[in-house]
Formats: C-alpha cells, structure tokens, sequence
C-alpha cells in the first residue's frame, strides 16, 4: 500500500513537471512570435526603415572602401580590427537597435563563443560584443557581398552550405590558419531558428573545440527576430537582451565523449537564452513589438521598457 502511494506520489510530481515545461515552451514559443511576425506598417513607418537600410548601406559601403584601402597598403588585419567594430556599432545607432548584455566580464579571449542564432541581424550585433581580434564563421553568401565581404574576408571563415561534406574542412583550415590569441565565433545550430527553439547543434564545431582546446563561452540573446524577421531585409528599431554564460574548459574534452559535451553545451546555450527571453518579457511585455509599430516617430523613438509597477503600500 505504501509503495503504491510512492509510486502515485512520483507520478503526479512527474505530470506537473512535465506540465510546467510545456506551459513554459508555449510561452516561449508565442513570444518569438510576437516578436518576430511583420505586423502592418504605415507609409510612415515604412519610409523611416528604408532610410535607415539606406544608410546603413552608405556606412557599410564607406566602412568597406576604408577596409581595402587599408589592405592594398598592406594593413589589412590592422584595417580589420580597427573598424569591424566601429562599422557594427555604427550600424546598430543607426538602426536604432540597443543591446544590453548581462555578465559581459565574460567575453575575454581567447575563447571559443558560440551564439544561437535567431536573426541576420546576429552577424552584425555580435561584433560589438566580442574581442576584436575575433574571426567568425559564416555562410559562403555573405562573404560574396560586394565591397563588405571582401573587406571582412580577414575576419571571416566562410562556408559553402551547398556542399556540407566540406564544412568540417573548411572549419579546421581556418582554425590552422587562426593567428595565436585570436577567438572564434560560431553559430551551433548552424541556421536560424524558424520557431525560438534552439535547433540541434553541428558536430563539426565540437571537433573544432577538441582541436582548439579554447574554452567555450556560450551567449544567448533574444529579440533580433524582431529586427530582421525572416524574409524581410528592412530592420526595425528594437531591443536585445543577451546573457554572457561561464566559460566552459575543453581541457580535459575526449572525442568518445562528444555526446555529453554536445548535451553540456546544449543545457548551457538554452539557458542562457532563457534568461535573456525571460529579460526581455519582464521589460517589454510579449505584445509589445506589435503595439510599437503604430506610428514613423514610434519607430525613431523604439521599443523601451515598461515602467516598473508603482509599489504597495502597506
């Protein structure tokens, strides 16, 4: 009798925990799409991002001309690491997007950081965050953008996804040639999320981390769905929350084992996403991103915390 109790006991404490998971991947789940859907805009709105995308080019196209000027003259590292990060936070004002980062002590290098991977916008906000003496691993596309990815080639390990046999190549090619005291910046999952789930992590990057035997450090963010949404080019002024989590040592990483490490990797990169979601409800509401997208000078203006609830008095 007492063994049957035990055993209802455990059963019920099993439905509720399972019960408060999916209520909570729910929530999570309505919220990216809150931010991410492209509600309807006046011509108003419309108007202020097309000058902002305008802009950002000139700067970009500016940024890259200064780039290869600097690398005909044979400075092209020097050029690289001297305006990557300026081109990025340029671009960011400009488009009237503002990141706050919790824990950023821990983004020194040289270090291994790997993001999830929610919007384009990802590519651009992650460079202000990181050492400048960073390389970043991306789509073989974006390297072919005209000016700009020819001035970044120095900062970029590119990869053909049309032909994934040679990703893991390519990947260890550009770890050989990584300069000494450098960081790499990676994405996981290796595509953007479609839903705010975090996808299933590439195995290539951790034979990168038992080549490497840099320490990971894993950042989650939340709210560059809401810039650039999926099949739209024209950015919307907003909000990122990102969580810097602890560095993960790969000292002691054996390749039989890489089933656990890609698990340890996983819990830490959904936890900090989650902090940064949960962040991000708490300031902004989930409804937020929509009522925001009234008005142009809304747009100017962005999206900006709610006031915090007036207190009680006893």
């Amino acid at each position: 009798m007492e063994s049957a109790q035990r055993s209802s006991d455990i059963a019920e404490g099993v439905a509720s925990r399972l019960a408060e998971d999916l209520v909570h991947a729910h929530k999570a789940h309505e919220l990216f799409r809150a931010t991410a859907i492209e509600p309807a805009e006046s011509l108003g709105v419309l108007a202020v991002r097309c000058v902002r995308f305008a802009l950002g080019w000139s700067f970009t196209l500016l940024m890259a001309t200064l780039c290869l000027a600097g690398s005909i003259v044979g400075l092209r590292r020097l050029a690289y690491t001297g305006l990557g990060r300026p081109w990025a936070q340029g671009l960011l004002r400009m488009s009237g997007m503002h990141v706050s980062v919790e824990h950023p002590e821990r983004l020194a290098g040289p270090a291994l950081f790997m993001s999830n991977h929610h919007s384009f916008i990802d590519v651009i906000f992650v460079v202000t965050l990181l050492p400048r003496t960073s390389r970043f691993v991306v789509r073989k596309e974006l390297r072919d953008i005209p000016l700009w990815g020819w001035a970044a080639g120095d900062g970029l390990i590119a990869l053909d996804r049309s032909k994934p046999g040679t990703a893991l190549d390519h990947l260890k090619t550009g770890m050989a040639e990584l300069p000494e005291g450098w960081s790499l910046s990676i994405y996981p999952e290796g595509t953007r999320t479609k839903d705010g789930r975090l996808s299933p992590l590439r195995k290539g990057v951790f034979h990168i981390a038992l080549q490497s035997r840099l320490p990971i450090v894993p950042i989650g963010s939340w709210g560059a769905a809401g810039i650039i949404p999926l099949g739209t080019i024209l950015p919307r002024s907003g909000p990122i929350e990102t969580t810097v989590g602890e560095p993960i040592s790969t000292e002691h990483w054996r390749a039989e084992d890489i089933d656990e490490h890609m698990a340890e990797l996983r819990a830490a990169l959904a936890a900090v996403t989650d902090a940064s979601r949960r962040r991000y409800e708490e300031r902004y509401g989930v409804c937020e991103p929509k009522r925001r997208v009234g008005s142009a000078l809304h747009e100017l203006v962005g999206l900006r915390p709610r006031p915090a609830a007036p207190a009680r008095r006893n």
